[in-house]
């Protein structure tokens, strides 16, 4: 079954996008089906949530290079592409008019009036204070829409949340990486926060946990769902969300994984 133009205007505007807004766009968009011109798919979700917006509203998507990670492969803010981010998410960074956060593996890209507020001269750590992540959580009143992908399988914040509270299992490691500064490569260093090799962490790759959690998002009506005539498109506060993963986390720092590493080389 095919969407229409004004079935993403209905979506978008029921989920509470409108003049002004700023959303933070998570998308896997074959999870909606096609859309009735299927060449005018990516179009058609950028022009119905820039109606809904406004010259006043900015848009954010995720276009982190993960795969750039222990390579040599210098990192160009202007030419590098996002890495399994999702169409919609280089459709944005090659607007001409966008702005990308520099960070060689976990960079976001902005397009509106908020955008270099967002993602200039930010934090040198992916999830640290003065990150984009720590800057869009402290603006309040960000929109985090996930389209046609459920919010368990793509939650970056965890990660924020993760380094916030301060989880055993992960540290600050320090990469030191080649990046495109005009014609010169230069290596810069850079951070992120990894887990332990050496303990034996399993992630909820299945997201099981997650999908719970989630879950209790839903009742508690923290995240909203609006349902498509093929799949769904999901909003939430992301700073609401941000503080509703803090509270899980303060009482198991375990949370997030499949279940609690035996071997902690933290533990010493």
């Amino acid at each position: 079954m095919n969407y229409s133009y004004t079935d993403l205007i209905d979506a978008y505007s029921a989920l509470g996008v409108g003049n002004g807004s700023a959303v933070y766009v998570v998308s896997a968009l074959r999870g909606l089906g096609s859309y009735s011109v299927p060449v005018q798919t990516l179009d058609a979700h950028y022009n119905a949530i820039k109606e809904l917006i406004g010259d006043d509203g900015t848009i954010i998507v995720p276009t982190a290079s993960l795969n750039l990670c222990n390579t040599k492969t210098p990192f160009d803010i202007d030419n590098t592409n996002s890495y399994q981010m999702g169409a919609f998410s280089e459709y944005i960074r090659i607007k001409g008019e966008s702005v990308r956060s520099m960070h060689p593996f976990w960079s976001l890209t902005a397009l509106g009036k908020c955008a270099s507020e967002l993602t200039t001269n930010v934090s040198k750590h992916a999830f640290a204070y003065n990150s984009v992540w720590s800057r869009m959580i402290d603006k309040k009143d960000i929109i985090m829409l996930h389209v046609g992908l459920h919010p368990s399988r793509a939650l970056s914040i965890i990660h924020y949340a993760e380094n916030f509270i301060g989880v055993p299992y992960r540290y600050t490691k320090e990469f030191i990486h080649p990046i495109m500064r005009g014609k010169d490569i230069v290596y810069e260093e850079y951070y992120m926060n990894v887990m332990y090799k050496d303990a034996d962490i399993i992630w909820d790759k299945d997201r099981k946990e997650i999908k719970e959690i989630i879950g209790k998002a839903i009742e508690n009506n923290i995240i909203k769902e609006y349902k498509m005539p093929v799949g769904s498109i999901w909003a939430s506060n992301i700073t609401e969300v941000f503080h509703f993963f803090i509270n899980i986390l303060s009482i198991d720092l375990y949370t997030f994984l499949k279940t609690p590493p035996l071997i902690r080389p933290y533990n010493k």
